[in-house]
């Protein structure tokens, strides 16, 4: 699994596609991890068009209590490239978020 995103692996672990893996140590050391970090919280409706990785990043900001405003000034921390960085802020369009936060997807 050496370069695959380690939230995809978690991904088709919870929804039983690694159970071949199951007594790999690596894998349990991962998926321990991960439940540490809070994200077996996460829930992935099979009953919907929307892809699991979707539903899994929409979560992720509900168990980190992420909020635009938050992501804004702490985007130097995670943008180190100013160049990148100016990128982020031209999608995003720029300024603080109002009180009144809107999620939007950044394609």
């Amino acid at each position: 699994m050496t370069g695959t995103p380690t939230f995809n692996i978690y991904i088709m672990a919870r929804t039983g596609k690694l159970d071949h893996l199951q007594a790999d140590e690596g894998f349990q050391a991962t998926m321990k991890v991960l439940k540490t970090m809070g994200l077996d919280a996460i829930e992935f409706n099979h009953h919907t068009a929307q892809p699991l990785e979707e539903q899994f990043w929409e979560q992720f900001d509900g168990v980190y209590n992420l909020t635009e405003a938050e992501m804004r000034s702490d985007l130097p921390l995670f943008v180190a490239d100013p160049n990148n960085r100016a990128r982020v802020e031209a999608l995003i369009g720029g300024g603080v978020a109002s009180s009144s936060e809107n999620t939007r997807r950044l394609n």
